[in-house]
């Protein structure tokens, strides 16, 4: 066990330096149009496989985590949600529940994690199941985030959440430190790889100085932080659905062939509409149709399903070996490295520790 522990440690090295090199991006913006919330989010990686996932209710866990000094969160899954996944199921990149709370993750360059202490730990992925599965609101998240400690298993990230009131919070380790920026603290509800606060200034800046921000074309965190929040400040074109809208924003921060997927959450509406980079064809899912309880097995869809339009009835039920096939592919970079199949078991044997307790 300890030479598996060993592995993975090095793997998740390797990980941080990949992504640091090849990817580091995305664009999160949160915004309300006739009474309607849209949280949507461009995802640009070095590639693009991922299962959508149907998480269910009553499932008792133990968090991942590679070191074996910490001690691992606990918790019962008290709401349903729906999830992207690249890493495997349980270690989520964006979600939200049946209460209509989303949780995003992007890449954060500057985020530094706390050392050991007391707290119970997870970590930076499953920090999002974990809001996901116990939480209903932005303000619940924000008192509980305190007391959890996030440790990662390779990345550096920051995560932005918003409810179904349109409530939002930025949470993110700086110098050590958990940084929770909320209510009016925040005046855009976006985020990108730099930390809030540099975004903000960025924008004051520009504002302050008369430039332009919204013609801007640069790929630069802070240019796409200004311009999906200008954008978004602008207020839509009269005769253009929302969602529509939230899809040309993302188009306009996208970067090129990093742009795996783009994805726009309804929270009230608990609904999801997205599209791939190799199918572009825009699908929707209705989180409402999907019995929520654990006594169902979770249900799954492959990314790429390559039909248009509402999409919930093409789920099927979860199977351990789509789990370890798309591991295989999200982790093949690693092929070289002799612990690679070890890496990619252990991840995919985890939910099996996951237990359904109705």
């Amino acid at each position: 066990m300890e030479g598996l522990r060993t592995a993975l440690v090095v793997m998740a090295v390797f990980t941080v330096g990949i992504g640091a090199q090849r990817a580091g991006a995305c664009t999160v913006f949160h915004m309300e149009r006739d009474g309607r919330q849209i949280v949507a989010k461009s995802y640009d990686w070095n590639q693009g496989d991922a299962m959508v996932l149907v998480n269910k209710t009553g499932v008792r866990k133990r968090a991942f985590l590679l070191d074996p000094a910490d001690r691992p969160l606990r918790w019962k899954s008290e709401r349903a949600s729906i999830t992207f996944n690249q890493y495997g199921r349980e270690l989520p990149s964006s979600g939200m529940n049946d209460a209509g709370l989303v949780i995003e993750v992007l890449w954060h360059f500057q985020a530094e994690y706390p050392g050991h202490d007391r707290r119970p730990t997870v970590n930076e992925l499953q920090w999002i199941q974990w809001g996901l599965d116990s939480f209903s609101s932005v303000a619940e998240l924000v008192a509980a985030a305190p007391e959890v400690r996030v440790t990662p298993l390779g990345s550096q990230v920051h995560h932005l959440a918003c409810d179904a009131s349109g409530e939002c919070a930025v949470f993110e380790y700086l110098d050590g430190k958990l940084h929770i920026t909320a209510g009016d603290e925040m005046g855009a509800h976006t985020l990108t790889n730099d930390s809030y606060s540099q975004g903000a200034s960025y924008v004051a800046i520009n504002e302050a100085l008369g430039d332009v921000i919204d013609g801007r074309e640069g790929w630069g965190s802070l240019d796409r932080f200004a311009r999906a929040s200008a954008r978004v400040k602008q207020g839509k074109a009269p005769g253009i659905d929302p969602v529509d809208e939230a899809f040309a924003i993302l188009e306009s921060v996208a970067m090129g062939s990093y742009t795996q997927w783009n994805i726009v959450w309804e929270p009230r509406e608990l609904r999801v509409h997205f599209l791939t980079a190799s199918c572009k064809v825009r699908k929707t899912v209705e989180l409402g149709q999907f019995d929520p309880g654990c006594r169902s097995r979770p249900q799954m869809l492959d990314i790429h399903w390559d039909e248009s339009g509402d999409v919930s009835g093409a789920f099927t039920r979860y199977r351990k070996k789509a789990n370890r096939k798309m591991l295989y592919t999200t982790l093949s970079a690693y092929k070289a490295n002799p612990f690679y199949p070890a890496m990619v078991v252990t991840l995919a044997s985890y939910p099996d520790t996951c237990l359904c307790t109705e």
